[in-house]
C-alpha cells in the first residue's frame, strides 16, 4: 500500500518537474518512458508489489503557472507501469494532484527533495487526494513514511 501511494507520488512530482523547462505533452510523455524503464528496471519483488499496488489508478495531475494558466495532464497505470498519458486529463481520476509552479522549482533545487516535498505538502502547495476513501487510505499511509518515500525517490528521480 505504501509504496503504491509513494509510486504515484513520485511520478506525478517527477513529472511534473518537466514544468520548468517546457509545457507540452511530448515532454510529459518523455518523462513517462524514462519512469517506465527505471520500474522496468527494478526486482521483480517490487514490480510485483507495484503491480499489485498501482494497477489501474487514473491520475490527474494539475499545475498553476506563473503565467496564470493550467497545465494539466492525465496518467493511467497498469500493473506499475504508466500505459497512456492524457493531454487534459483522463476522466474519472482515481487521484487528483495539484500544485504550483513555485513549489515544483523548490522542491527540484532542494538539496534534500523528500523534506521539500513534505515541506510543500504540510504548507499546502501540494495536494494529492484520492477520490474514495480506499485510495484516500492508502495515500495517507505512504505520504506519511519517509523511508517509502526515500526508496521511490532513490528509483524515479535518481
Amino acid at each position: 500500500m505504501r509504496h503504491f501511494v509513494f509510486a504515484v507520488l513520485m511520478l506525478s512530482v517527477a513529472s511534473i518537474s518537466i514544468v520548468g523547462a517546457s509545457l507540452t505533452y511530448q515532454d510529459a510523455q518523455s518523462y513517462v518512458d524514462n519512469y517506465n524503464s527505471k520500474i522496468g528496471g527494478t526486482s521483480d519483488v517490487v514490480k510485483g508489489l507495484l503491480t499489485v499496488l498501482l494497477g489501474g489508478e487514473k491520475i490527474n495531475l494539475n499545475v498553476a503557472l506563473t503565467n496564470g494558466t493550467i497545465f494539466s495532464v492525465g496518467f493511467v497505470t497498469e500493473s506499475a507501469f504508466v500505459n497512456k498519458t492524457v493531454p487534459g486529463g483522463v476522466a474519472d481520476p482515481s487521484i487528483i494532484i495539484a500544485t504550483n509552479e513555485g513549489a515544483i522549482d523548490r522542491i527540484k533545487s532542494s538539496d534534500n527533495p523528500i523534506s521539500a516535498f513534505q515541506e510543500e505538502m504540510n504548507g499546502g502547495a501540494v495536494k494529492i487526494e484520492g477520490t474514495n476513501w480506499i485510495t484516500n487510505r492508502k495515500l495517507d499511509a505512504v505520504l506519511s513514511s519517509a523511508p517509502v518515500l526515500e526508496f521511490f525517490s532513490s528509483i524515479l528521480i535518481g
